[in-house]
């Protein structure tokens, strides 16, 4: 029940880490 309740506590913070490398490695293909 601990662990249920890490994973949705983590996903957010995943989700808001994997954003911003997803916005870096956009930007950085165009780039070059």
């Amino acid at each position: 029940m601990k662990e249920s309740i890490k994973v949705p506590v983590e996903d957010p913070k995943d989700t808001k880490k994997e954003s911003k490398e997803k916005k870096v490695e956009e930007e950085k293909e165009p780039d070059l």
